[in-house]
């Protein structure tokens, strides 16, 4: 049970009835309740209404793709309705660890995940195995897409061609009054607390999320993945920091850019609705005045990878 003190503007889900307390329950299937209409007649006649979704994590040796390695892989297969966003059954799953070719897990890992080379020793990701599971699904989803998108690619041809969406970039959680989208305190918010940091938790996490209903709350979305979805099919630039000054590093991390260490160029993807904002704001901040920025158009296939080269 947590006391909220002076924190009761958050939108808690398990708010007690005095409303000074929250009460958590550890995570556990089913991790979501599918509509009351859902069941086999009804699939059998809407059978163009749905699709599939694969919403995956993975730990890693470190948070460089170009370096490190995946230790752990984990993922799940979601039916959902396309017109709600609404989930209707889990219809595959799969978790494997990897032996980092280094033979080694830095300490700082294993206390974040728990994962240590004794559990991952001789054992390996069926890369096969996941792509089977991944091959029926229009679009992959990750809590923080560019840092998972940037591992899996490396392995998985099928992975290259996926649209890819991101729990985090693409839903409002602050207009949702969500202080902070770091999925450890999603799941706070949402009144369930699992083994954080470990893969197949983070999914389960990030499935029982992406679920809720958000009819009530006088939103134009169903469910989070709703929201979701009709962000991820905004279509997206990238606006390119071309040359930016070193000493502005920081203030790029700030505003959400990401380095790109095999081109050297700081990053940030974004709707094209807000491209001019942008542009406004490397020239002002980062380029004193000069038109320097480089602009990108991503065809969905793209968005969230991080080896695009550098056009123009």
């Amino acid at each position: 049970m947590i006391k909220l003190g002076s924190a009761k503007a958050i939108p808690w889900k398990n708010l007690s009835p005095d409303g000074e307390s929250v009460i958590l329950r550890r995570l556990q299937d089913p991790l979501f309740e599918p509509p009351a209409y859902y069941n086999k007649e009804w699939l059998d006649s809407n059978a163009e209404s749905v699709a599939e979704a694969l919403i995956l994590d993975c730990e890693t040796t470190g948070t460089d793709a170009f370096y490190c390695e995946i230790i752990e892989l984990a993922a799940k297969r979601v039916l959902y309705n396309k017109k709600t966003g609404e989930f209707l059954a889990i219809t595959g799953s799969y978790q494997a660890f990897q032996e980092p070719k280094s033979g080694h897990i830095s300490e700082e890992i294993t206390e974040l995940t728990g994962i240590t080379i004794d559990q991952v020793k001789g054992k390996s990701i069926d890369w096969g195995a996941f792509e089977t599971l991944l091959s029926p699904c229009g679009v992959v989803i990750a809590h923080n897409a560019p840092f998972d998108r940037s591992f899996v690619d490396v392995k998985s041809t099928m992975s290259r061609e996926k649209v890819w969406a991101c729990s985090i970039d693409c839903i409002k959680w602050k207009a949702q009054g969500m202080p902070s989208a770091k999925l450890e305190l999603l799941s706070v918010y949402h009144g369930v607390f699992s083994n954080a940091h470990r893969a197949m938790a983070d999914v389960d996490v990030l499935v029982h999320i992406l679920a809720k209903s958000r009819k009530g709350d006088h939103s134009e979305f169903e469910t989070n993945f709703h929201e979701l979805l009709e962000r991820a099919r905004m279509p997206k630039v990238r606006v390119i920091a071309k040359n930016s000054p070193f000493d502005m590093k920081n203030l790029l991390k700030v505003k959400g850019y990401l380095w790109n260490a095999e081109y050297k160029y700081w990053f940030k993807n974004l709707p094209e609705a807000e491209l001019e904002a942008e542009k406004a704001f490397l020239k002002d901040r980062i380029y004193n005045g000069a038109d320097l920025s480089v602009v990108q158009r991503i065809p969905r296939v793209d968005v969230y990878k991080t080896n695009m080269s550098l056009a123009g």
